[in-house]
């Protein structure tokens, strides 16, 4: 039997897989961005029971049927909503991570719930109990247009504010959406902030450390139990994966509307092997000095899923965004009491005894 190759060697390797997977993958992808709908031939169609119960009570689900131009595959979307007891005093639109599904972030969920705000979300295709075609088919534009679509069909209150919310993956598509005038004029409401969880604006070419999507590099032990990656391995779906790195990067260099204020929260940079967290805080300091309403906090020791972390990681970062929230709603900070996690950036956030 052959002895296992070194880890460096593996990972040079690996290097060389996502390097060629780019080579064949760029001028796919060109063709089929040329040849696919811009996000109008997007249609949403009847409703039905999901075939995907939800995992948790509390989260209320149903299948969308989704109709796309160009011959393009249509299917079903999987769509969740989590209402407040008390009248709502906002709705959340949130995107979830790759290898990721909306019924993993219960924890965070049930936060906003308890801040009184509504949470809309929905499986990506290829991800949890959506059934729309390969995750390959879709672009970041048509992902936003989509989700535009579903905010629109379960609105309940039109007066309501609006935030963009998303997790790695999920955080890159909500600033996307920010930072594409015609993208954010999707939008019925116009969106009063973004809550952006680990964004993936600067992923690593190879995350993981080895290119496979596992639970323990997402958390330490003692988070919360997350379903099984899947689809585990990023470079399963090529085209998108191609377009999330050059999107990023792209992204990256784009500023929101000054007057759309903004809270992130990031992982360690040794531990987080999903994003590139320095070049996340770059960006952050950038937004900051671009006048940009910004909140940011840093949480030493994390990985990647901060909002599933183990104490006190995961209870700093529910209890940041929901002063976040608050402070927006109610246009004043209110203090918040961090453990582990340390403000680099505030608008909203007070540093202090929790209230």
């Amino acid at each position: 039997m052959l002895p296992n190759p070194p880890v460096a060697s593996r990972r040079l390797a690996l290097g060389l897989a996502v390097l060629a997977a780019l080579v064949i993958a760029v001028p796919a992808a060109v063709r089929l961005v040329a040849t696919a709908s811009d996000g109008d031939g997007i249609r949403l169609g009847a409703s039905g029971p999901a075939r995907m119960p939800a995992s948790w009570p509390g989260l209320a689900v149903q299948d969308v049927a989704v109709e796309r131009c160009c011959g393009l595959p249509a299917g079903t979307v999987r769509v969740g909503i989590v209402t407040p007891v008390t009248t709502p005093r906002a709705d959340l639109l949130f995107f979830h991570g790759h290898s990721d599904r909306m019924d993993n972030h219960q924890g965070l969920f049930t936060a906003w719930r308890e801040e009184s705000v509504r949470v809309i979300a929905f499986d990506l295709p290829d991800h949890g109990g959506t059934a729309a075609g390969s995750l390959d088919t879709w672009d970041l534009d048509q992902l936003v247009v989509l989700a535009s679509r579903i905010e629109e069909r379960t609105r309940t209150d039109r007066g309501r504010p609006l935030f963009l919310a998303g997790f790695s993956v999920g955080g890159e598509l909500a600033y996307h959406a920010a930072v594409h005038p015609e993208l954010l004029a999707r939008f019925g409401r116009r969106p009063a902030g973004l809550v952006l969880l680990s964004p993936a604006l600067a992923v690593q070419p190879v995350t993981a450390g080895d290119g496979i999507s596992k639970p323990r590099a997402l958390t330490h032990p003692g988070g919360a139990s997350l379903a099984p990656p899947s689809p585990a391995v990023p470079l399963a779906n090529p085209l998108f994966a191609t377009g999330l790195l050059v999107q990023g990067w792209q992204d990256r260099a784009l500023t929101p509307p000054r007057d759309l204020p903004v809270f992130v929260a990031t992982g360690d940079a040794a531990q987080d092997t999903y994003i590139d967290v320095a070049k996340v805080r770059q960006w952050v300091l950038r937004l900051a000095g671009d006048d940009v309403q910004v909140d940011a906090i840093g949480c030493p020791g994390a990985r990647h899923a901060i909002d599933n972390e183990a104490w006190p990681v995961g209870h700093d970062v529910l209890a940041a965004a929901g002063a976040y929230l608050d402070g927006v709603l109610s246009t004043r900070p209110r203090p918040v009491s961090l453990v582990a996690c340390q403000p680099y950036e505030h608008a909203y956030l007070q540093a202090g005894p929790a209230q």
